[in-house]
């Protein structure tokens, strides 16, 4: 079995701000902290491989999907793990194809315009709503309908309550592990 997983910074369990290296300020603190939070996502990563592995699968293909995609830390990264990372990946989910068996995703954050979603946006902060054939979706939701594309069904979610929340209701029987939850 072939599991393909999109990750996501913001989602990830302790993430509370924007990405350091885009925010003014300490340069030597935002370091720290980017080095931090790049550790995080890639533990969550090498769980959710373990997980996948004792589930079955017998490889696990890991997209690198915030920014340039370089927030995984690949010698930390559990070695089954192929990852796609960097600018040079030709699309936006490189690797994902009618071979693989399932999709999930890990650090994900709420979509854009979600009132309790931590660090919530869709693509861009500039984006408010995004829509496909009439159904408002925030970045997973915009990968399982690729994934549908190719038959691939999406079956794990973890981040913000409300992007689980979202996927659980866009695909019926997605597992979902909420790492956080906004009060605000």
């Amino acid at each position: 079995m072939k599991v393909y997983v999109v990750t996501d910074l913001e989602g990830v369990a302790g993430v509370t701000e924007w990405d350091p290296r885009h925010q003014e300020g300490d340069e030597p603190a935002a370091t720290v902290a980017r080095t931090r939070y790049s550790r995080w996502l890639t533990e969550e990563v090498n769980a959710a491989t373990r997980g996948f592995f004792a589930g079955g699968a017998t490889e696990v293909i890991v997209n690198d999907g915030h920014g340039a995609g370089n927030t995984i830390d690949p010698e930390l990264l559990d070695p089954r793990v192929q990852l796609f990372h960097g600018t040079g990946r030709p699309d936006y989910c490189t690797g994902l194809d009618e071979t693989c068996d399932a999709i999930a995703s890990l650090g994900t954050h709420a979509m854009g315009g979600t009132p309790q979603g931590n660090l919530a946006h869709t693509m861009g902060k500039g984006i408010r709503l995004y829509s496909i054939n009439g159904v408002t979706v925030g970045e997973s939701g915009y990968q399982a309908f690729l994934a549908g594309y190719f038959g691939v069904p999406f079956i794990f979610c973890a981040g913000d309550e409300w992007a689980v929340r979202e996927m659980q209701q866009l695909c019926p029987g997605c597992v979902g592990a909420a790492t956080k939850f906004g009060t605000s």
